[in-house]
């Protein structure tokens, strides 16, 4: 087998709260979308593809604002995160996701981008 990372991937049982950091207040289908649905190269050429079709978010509020401003400071040309939205994965939905990368409460999700939307419960700044 070649080496690489190994991902444990599960369907949702029951309901899972998560948080996905934003570019603003109002949160829409295409910001619980993959970097491959949005037409987006991977980010790097060893981005495997489980990745690739998934969509980032995190276990708690904090490790998400954390994340996000991160990002804002060493990725200073793209839009500025400046939310974090809270939202339940799994319920009447069959949404798969994974425990990925070594940051901290970083998960990958895969499922409908609507439905993450519309399970929308609140919105904090960052």
């Amino acid at each position: 087998m070649p080496e690489g990372d190994t991902y444990s991937v599960a369907t949702v049982r029951g309901q899972i709260r998560f948080y996905r950091f934003l570019t603003s207040k109002h949160p829409q289908p295409r910001d619980f979308t993959s970097n491959r649905d949005l037409g987006k190269n991977r980010r790097h050429p060893v981005e495997d593809a489980i990745v690739y079709r998934g969509f980032s978010a995190f276990e708690s509020l904090e490790s998400a604002r954390d994340r996000a401003r991160h990002l804002n400071r060493v990725l200073p040309n793209l839009p500025d995160w400046t939310h974090v939205a809270t939202f339940l994965a799994g319920g009447r939905f069959a949404h798969g996701c994974a425990r990925t990368f070594k940051t901290p409460g970083h998960w990958t999700l895969w499922g409908e981008p609507d439905e993450f939307a519309s399970s929308v419960d609140n919105v904090f700044p960052i």
